[in-house]
């Protein structure tokens, strides 16, 4: 499998094409569901935000 690192966007955008072709198909909502891991990902990382708000990463 290629890298991710390594795909052209129009590779990425076809990768995108069909996960949202398929979650719709099974009655599932694309957007809902990136902005879900998005938000995740933020509450899951919001102490490192904080701490490069206040000055740098305090270990």
């Amino acid at each position: 499998m290629e890298s991710l690192k390594n795909l052209t966007k129009a590779r990425k955008d076809e990768v995108r094409k069909k996960v949202k072709e398929l979650m719709t198909s099974e009655g599932k909502d694309y957007e809902e569901v990136q902005f879900e891991n998005d938000l995740n990902y933020l509450l899951n990382n919001i102490n490192k935000l904080e701490n490069k708000k206040q000055g740098g990463l305090h270990q």
